[in-house]
């Protein structure tokens, strides 16, 4: 890339332009040097993946399943209180696993 700028003619590409033409052009070069060299990352289309290579997500989820039918099954306020705490154990997971996975 660095090759590449050096090479260019400034001069003779911003030569006897206005200064919305100018940055018109240099705005174009910008993204066609970023097209060519700069490299992105691929995401697939879709929902994505919770990462389920972490135990304590696999732990966690187990355990949020088990509060969600027993929550269904009983009715009581208690089981949904539970279910609530789960819940939120489980995301507090998911987010220090997500956060530990960028890292």
């Amino acid at each position: 890339m660095n090759n590449e700028l050096s090479n260019m003619d400034w001069v003779q590409l911003f030569n006897k332009n206005s200064y919305e033409q100018n940055w018109t052009l240099l705005k174009q070069v910008y993204n066609d040097l970023c097209e060519k060299f700069v490299l992105y990352k691929n995401i697939k289309p879709g929902v994505p993946q919770l990462p389920t290579w972490n135990k304590e997500v696999v732990k966690d989820k187990k355990e949020l399943r088990i509060a969600k039918v027993a929550s269904n099954k009983s009715g009581l306020v208690s089981d949904k209180i539970l279910f609530e705490e789960k819940h939120d154990q489980y995301n507090d997971t998911i987010l220090k696993a997500k956060i530990a996975h960028e890292s």
